[in-house]
């Protein structure tokens, strides 16, 4: 199955610019071993000097076709700072991507939407959740089609980037993120009993000394439990800043 392998930097751009793409890299053991990663991603509403990449779970539609969240600099940026969201598809398992829709495809919005993940809900929808740079909140919306057409996006409760999302054995959906407050940084996560309309935030899981930590990924271990993989913010060590990468296992008591 196709994986996400993430961006890849490929230096600076100069004025500003930061120049990075996403590729791909597959597996078919389960994981136990990896291909080399695929070419990277170009895609032509990007520029081809700014950033693009690929982030969140890649889904996988009737028929067999793969679609990913895909983000980056505008192909006619007028800003460094601006951004557009899309679905990208892949018809061949993963070995190449192409234009599937978008869900922010305006330049000029203020929302400057990036990491986003996807999860399909119950009843067939796909829901997304988004990070907006221009807002530091998590932002929400739905598509009924497969990721064709996608509704506006709307702020969640959720104060944070890079989120992740998991389906709960009762129906209700976990979203872990990157937290960002007055009170400070580090590892939140919120519960939805409506397919994301309205989300209860719960305690932080992991209190950092900077913005640069979390951007975790959750799955579901047996015996009702879950596992949150995360990053720690760097501390100074002899050697230089340190950063670990950490696991928790949560109980899922929702089910009760």
């Amino acid at each position: 199955r196709a994986r996400h392998l993430g961006a890849e930097e490929a230096g600076d751009a100069g004025e500003g610019a930061f120049f990075a793409r996403g590729a791909f890299i597959r597996s078919e053991d389960g994981g136990r071993s990896w291909l080399p990663h695929g070419a990277k991603l170009q895609m032509p509403f990007i520029s081809a000097t700014g950033r693009g990449f690929c982030y969140g779970k890649i889904q996988e539609l009737a028929g067999g076709a793969l679609i990913a969240p895909f983000y980056g600099t505008p192909a006619d940026r007028t800003d460094e700072l601006q951004r557009v969201l899309a679905i990208v598809r892949s018809d061949d398992g993963g070995r190449s991507w192409r234009e599937h829709s978008f869900i922010s495809a305006d330049p000029s919005s203020p929302l400057r939407p990036s990491e986003t993940d996807l999860l399909r809900l119950g009843d067939g929808r796909l829901l997304a959740v988004a990070r907006a740079n221009g807002r530091r909140w998590l932002y929400r919306s739905w598509s009924a089609d497969d990721g064709l057409t996608w509704s506006e996006l709307e702020p969640t409760a959720m104060p944070g980037q890079s989120p992740a999302l998991l389906a709960l054995e009762s129906g209700a959906i976990l979203c872990a993120y990157r937290e960002r407050t007055e009170a400070g940084f580090g590892l939140g996560c919120a519960v939805s009993g409506d397919d994301g309309a309205t989300w209860q935030i719960l305690d932080s899981l992991y209190a950092a000394g900077s913005a640069d930590c979390a951007y975790p990924s959750l799955v579901k271990l047996p015996g009702g439990k879950l596992y949150c993989a995360f990053y720690t913010s760097p501390q100074q060590t002899a050697d230089g800043p340190n950063t670990e990468i950490r696991g928790l296992v949560i109980a899922d008591r929702t089910a009760t």
